[in-house]
């Protein structure tokens, strides 16, 4: 009969860390741009990571817009 075996040794973790924020302009009654940025850190077997990851849209209100 056939064994299963393994090759992993080492304990394997991992941890991801995400913080970020954005900002609407609002043009017109309903419609907005908006601009978000986020900071992305990741932690895997012993290997780090640091992205940054930017966007940018049009959003649009089917209500009317905020009051601030």
């Amino acid at each position: 009969m056939p064994q299963l075996t393994s090759d992993v040794t080492e304990k394997q973790t991992c941890f991801d860390f995400t913080a970020g924020g954005g900002i609407d302009y609002h043009f017109q009654k309903h419609w907005a741009a908006r601009a978000t940025a986020d900071y992305i850190r990741t932690y895997f077997s012993n290997v780090n990571q640091n992205n940054v990851r930017v966007s940018v849209g049009l959003t649009y209100r089917w209500n009317q817009s905020p009051v601030f």
